[in-house]
């Protein structure tokens, strides 16, 4: 029942497979009438042993009855592992109508179960309609450079047009050469369904997902002379996007620490910046301020001005937060976020920070601390002013990022998730 209900609410961006420690050879024909009951297909379904998924790549391995997490075999490539413990439908007892009764219950448990986590799963990224819009600028502008216009049929692709008959059919397929997370291919979808509609894309691994060496990522069908043209413009969405996503991934992971976001900054590539966000989060972080316009982050280089206009340097700090929440709230009808604005200020030493918080910012950046100091930093935070959260920024790479996380600080953000990301490795293989 979970292999059919994760297919239907995933939408194509998960493939799902059951498997049990001790199979019964059979699929219980109740399940399978809970399952036609939700007017979801049963076709294909068989009962399958466990120990055929221990050598494949798995993004994550669910037990779902009650001892299953004890007797299920481990699952070394299993990159998370979770237990819903629901009860066992097979072991109903009664009727008929009072067995299938039980069926139906644990199949609501978990379709509610699935449709949450997938919820969660989703929240932190959305490919959406600003950023839709800018890929497909992005894309014109990609066509332009390759083949002189955005319109196919006004283009030139001189190896193609020569040696590639218009009428001849092809498929072809995006693999991955290494493990990393997946970003780009809605890109590559919206590329193909804009500028080259004669090719039809099966998409495989979605957005978000891990995949691992040789897997394949979408399956081009259609035009072989469109397929061509476009290869190069899809590839370089897809592997400049997938090796900021991948990094994310391991800065993420490297932090260790769940209560402790990572976060991008505005250090990204003109143009890309939507799309740069995007991978991001599709990689596990967070995304910052998009740009100037939607926060107020009073940074070293405002404060030197500012200093100017008081009369008391003391008072730089109290002045600048109190008109800046002032200037917020008078035009909080014309701000994207309103009063909701959010208010941040950079420090760099623990005697700002102190004076910091006594004022009325949201976030403080502590800005080129080290581990001492974040940890002394978070402390008087605490008990000074818990509601204002702690952003540690500067110095922060792979070998850093795991003891920043460890001071207590409530944010890292890292410049190099988007401008020190090498791209991840795609091919296009013939099928």
């Amino acid at each position: 029942m979970a292999e059919v209900i994760w297919k239907k609410l995933g939408r194509g961006k998960w493939q799902s497979a059951s498997a049990g420690s001790k199979p019964s050879g059979y699929v219980h024909p109740l399940a399978l009438k809970a399952i036609e009951e939700l007017d979801l297909s049963s076709e294909g379904l068989v009962s399958k042993h466990v120990d055929q998924f221990v050598d494949q790549p798995i993004d994550l391995a669910v037990t779902v009855c009650d001892n299953a997490a004890d007797d299920c075999p481990a699952l070394p490539h299993a990159k998370q592992t979770l237990h819903w413990p629901f009860e066992d439908p097979a072991d109903a007892t009664g009727t008929e109508e009072e067995q299938m009764a039980f069926f139906r219950k644990v199949r609501d448990q978990i379709h509610a179960k699935i449709s949450g986590y997938l919820a969660d799963q989703t929240a932190g990224f959305e490919f959406s309609d600003q950023t839709q819009a800018d890929a497909l600028k992005l894309v014109e502008l990609a066509l332009i450079e390759d083949v002189g216009a955005a319109d196919m049929d006004q283009g030139v692709d001189c190896t193609t047009d020569a040696v590639v008959p218009k009428a001849a059919d092809a498929k072809a397929a995006f693999v991955a050469r290494g493990a990393g997370v997946v970003c780009g291919v809605e890109v590559a979808k919206l590329a193909l369904a804009k500028f080259a509609p004669n090719i039809d894309l099966q998409v495989e691994v979605a957005d978000g997902q891990f995949v691992g060496p040789q897997q394949t990522i979408a399956v081009m069908t259609g035009s072989a002379h469109d397929i061509l043209t476009m290869e190069r413009t899809c590839l370089n969405f897809m592997c400049r996007l997938s090796g900021i996503s991948s990094l994310t991934k391991q800065f993420v992971e490297t932090a260790g620490s769940p209560a402790t976001a990572v976060l991008d900054t505005r250090k990204t590539t003109p143009g890309w910046r939507r799309l740069e966000k995007y991978a991001v989060a599709c990689g596990g972080g967070t995304n910052h301020r998009m740009g100037l316009y939607d926060a107020i982050m009073l940074k070293d280089n405002h404060l030197a001005f500012f200093r100017s206009q008081v009369s008391d340097a003391k008072n730089t700090i109290p002045e600048a937060i109190a008109i800046s929440r002032q200037w917020i709230n008078d035009r909080a009808g014309k701000l994207p976020n309103g009063k909701a604005t959010v208010l941040q200020l950079e420090v760099d030493t623990l005697d700002q920070l102190a004076i910091a918080l006594d004022t009325d910012c949201d976030i403080i950046l502590l800005d080129n601390m080290n581990c001492d100091q974040l940890s002394e930093a978070v402390d008087m935070r605490n008990e000074r002013s818990p509601k204002v959260l702690l952003e540690a920024s500067g110095g922060v790479n792979l070998d850093t990022i795991n003891g920043i996380a460890a001071t207590g600080v409530d944010r890292i953000s890292v410049g190099a998730l988007t401008h020190s990301a090498i791209n991840f490795d795609i091919g296009l293989d013939w099928r």
